[in-house]
């Protein structure tokens, strides 16, 4: 709903990013072994973060550029996630630009 967009986005504005979320209302339990547990989450402490999602162009831009520019951030990058060798030599080209 259109409230729901603008107040993302300034809350954006205001803190940097913003995202919608709703408190989560199911048990999570964290796994001892495969048949018990042993402690649990407290569901007041969780929140379950949906889309609307915005960030200030300008702190994205700034953190991507740290990033990329670490000395081991694609090598480490692509181990983690499959499609970031071509984004690594994209973001090459198009700085390079």
């Amino acid at each position: 709903d259109d409230f729901v967009i603008e107040d993302v986005i300034n809350t954006a504005k205001k803190y940097g990013a913003a995202a919608t979320s709703l408190p989560y209302n199911e048990q999570i339990f964290v796994k001892h072994d495969e048949i018990s547990t042993d402690k649990y989450i407290p569901r007041e402490t969780l929140m379950r973060v949906s889309t609307p999602q915005a960030y200030r162009f300008d702190i994205l831009d700034q953190k991507y550029h740290e990033a990329f520019e670490k000395p081991n951030f694609c090598q480490v990058f692509k181990s983690t996630l499959p499609v970031a060798g071509k984004l690594c030599l994209l973001w090459k080209f198009l700085t390079a630009l």
